[in-house]
């Protein structure tokens, strides 16, 4: 089977990236691919985008043309391979225009300013492309030039050229049939056309009752290219999807617009996230599964009588700050005790009420400290 895609009609029209990007999707594991190209041209924003993408595709891709003006020039350009089939429209290039526009001198300067920065980027564009100087590339652009599948080959448009393939046609036949006990009579049989649609892997359906010029409708009948009922899901180039049964068009379901999000095969086969009750493990851990993610709490601080708790460094050196200080009190206060009794055998009153003050001071002193010793030893020995 060939990996093909279509690109047909206008550019940004009846032809956008998002289609060219759905039919290449529809591939199955592709190795290369052939761009087949019929196409007047269109918005050059959306023909530099497709451009983009097949360029940037990581196999080989092979343009073939049979007729790629304007913007679908560019977009022929994209394949490793380029092919012009011959005796066709072939290829066409030209500088950028507008049409229908209105407006003051400002915004047709700013129109005028905007062609051509995109003619530049034209010339840029076709001359690497085809190794010619600015220059001359900007004659042919002015000079809109048609190239035949010959001359487009001998330019380096092309790397090759395509013979036309044979195509089967519907004829006007008249032939006569003699009956012994009748004279000879015409008879005229008209072999109607039927109307063949290419779906986006490239197969050929046929719906041998719809005209040429008709769209299928459900109630419709086709056969694949081997001749065969069609049967199941068809995706077709712009999106649209026929469904079949036994042959029979049973629904035709329309393209989705551009704003739906495309889905992603990725995620839909991503498994789902799944619930679960809390596991208690024996170090006292709780696992849980939070939005399908996993979950394991820290460890419970100690509740169980008769464990001990963590010491704790910064109160172990407070308490033994404090006992130091205290102890110094004591030898402060003894130290007092002494001298008031030497003072008792002193004259001087002065003498004897500076002595008093110094153990009151030390009295009160140890007093303060107490309590919070008695606070620390009990936070200790919790």
């Amino acid at each position: 089977m060939n990996n093909k895609i279509f690109i047909n009609g206008v550019i940004g029209i009846d032809t956008k990236l998002l289609d060219v990007i759905r039919q290449y999707k529809s591939l199955k594991n592709p190795t290369s691919i052939e761009v087949i190209i019929d196409s007047v041209g269109g918005y050059v924003i959306d023909g530099e985008n497709i451009y983009s993408y097949l360029k940037n595709l990581p196999i080989e891709v092979t343009t073939i043309a049979h007729k790629a003006y304007s913007i679908a020039a560019q977009i022929f350009m994209a394949g490793s391979k380029r092919l012009v089939v011959d005796n066709s429209a072939g290829v066409m290039i030209h500088c950028p225009l507008v049409q229908n526009i209105t407006g003051n001198s400002t915004d047709l300067d700013f129109i005028s300013s905007s062609l051509k920065e995109t003619e530049s980027k034209f010339v840029d564009f076709y001359s690497n492309a085809l190794n010619i100087d600015k220059a001359t590339v900007l004659k042919l652009l002015q000079q809109e030039t048609f190239f035949s599948a010959k001359e487009a080959l001998e330019i380096g448009l092309s790397t090759g050229i395509k013979q036309q393939e044979l195509q089967a046609v519907a004829l006007y036949h008249k032939q006569t049939t003699t009956n012994n006990n009748m004279n000879k009579k015409e008879v005229t049989t008209l072999f109607k056309a039927s109307t063949d649609v290419t779906d986006a892997t490239g197969e050929i359906l046929t719906f041998p009752d719809v005209d040429t010029d008709s769209t299928p409708a459900v109630g419709d009948k086709a056969t694949g290219s081997d001749g065969t009922a069609i049967d199941g899901e068809i995706l077709l180039p712009d999106g649209v999807k026929y469904i079949f049964e036994n042959g029979e068009l049973k629904e035709i379901i329309p393209a989705a617009s551009e704003e739906e999000e495309e889905t992603n095969p990725a995620l839909e086969d991503a498994p789902v996230a799944v619930e679960i009750e809390p596991v208690t493990l024996e170090d006292g851990r709780i696992i849980t599964v939070e939005d399908g993610v996993i979950v394991v709490s820290e460890i419970p601080a100690a509740e169980e009588e008769g464990e001990e708790e963590e010491t704790n460094p910064a109160l172990e050196e407070a308490t033994a700050e404090l006992a130091k200080e205290l102890a110094e009190v004591k030898d402060l206060k003894a130290l007092v005790h002494a001298q008031i009794l030497e003072l008792k055998k002193a004259t001087k009153s002065k003498e004897l009420n500076v002595m008093k003050n110094n153990i009151d001071t030390t009295t009160k002193l140890k007093t303060d400290i107490n309590p919070a010793i008695k606070a620390l030893s009990k936070l200790r020995n919790k």
